[in-house]
């Protein structure tokens, strides 16, 4: 985790001289539909993938520094009859980026509050439990500007977060989340 903080503050440390271009437009909004792959114990019962999604608010506090805020959601892809798990992930994030022409290279990682729920089919009947679990994540990504305001992206996130107490079960909701983006600045 050290490690990770100290290359964190060298890549701000190298980038913040850079100048990122069409900055007049401090905020912006992002969707990020994508696909979660699981990482920890759900891996091992036959939950491979799933669905990952977030709505992400940012905002430019330096040219090639951003906070950004999202409220998101992950599902493990399996449909009624067995067991669902989700989560509904509000995540803070702090990014470094790095423009070239139109396009933005990034890094980054942040801290999130996972509100997780599990639900399983019982006798014909659903029952569900809820835990909240948190953790933190990095990432990497890359933006191209389409116009001054809208833009397209990609960005790979490995999330660590705790694991999920339920009655029935534990959910270990460690994973890479892989998602294509598209941003509105403004």
């Amino acid at each position: 985790m050290k490690k990770a903080i100290l290359v964190f503050i060298a890549v701000f440390i190298l980038t913040a001289p850079l100048s990122a271009q069409g900055q007049d437009k401090q905020n912006y909004l992002l969707l990020k539909p994508g696909l979660f792959f699981f990482a920890g114990d759900l891996k091992d019962i036959h939950h491979d993938e799933g669905f990952y999604g977030e709505l992400a608010y940012g905002r430019y506090l330096h040219k090639n520094f951003v906070l950004e805020a999202g409220a998101g959601y992950i599902h493990d892809g399996i449909i009624r009859g067995r067991s669902d798990i989700m989560a509904f992930p509000v995540t803070l994030t702090a990014k470094v980026i790095y423009p070239y022409k139109n396009i933005e290279l990034l890094a980054g990682g942040g801290i999130g509050v996972y509100f997780t729920r599990f639900e399983r089919e019982v006798d014909g009947f659903l029952a569900y439990d809820k835990d909240t679990v948190y953790g933190s994540h990095f990432l990497i990504g890359i933006n191209m500007d389409i116009t001054s305001s809208v833009y397209i992206g990609s960005e790979g996130r490995y999330i660590f977060a705790g694991e999920s107490e339920f009655q029935e079960t534990k959910a270990d909701l460690k994973g890479i989340a892989v998602s294509v983006n598209l941003g509105y600045r403004f």
